[in-house]
């Protein structure tokens, strides 16, 4: 679904409290052109990923 991006990735650190909560990551990726998509399928018995 995606391929690396040529830029640089980021990181974000959250402080709660003076400490370290959470670290956020975002990575450089961009859609990819070709690939398989999926998608939800109703049928007559239930429901089908194609």
């Amino acid at each position: 679904m995606f391929d690396l991006d040529d830029t640089r990735y980021f990181e974000e650190y959250l402080f709660e409290n003076n400490k370290i909560s959470k670290l956020l990551l975002y990575l450089p990726v961009k859609p990819r052109i070709n690939y398989y998509k999926i998608s939800n399928m109703q049928s007559y018995k239930g429901h089908l990923l194609v």
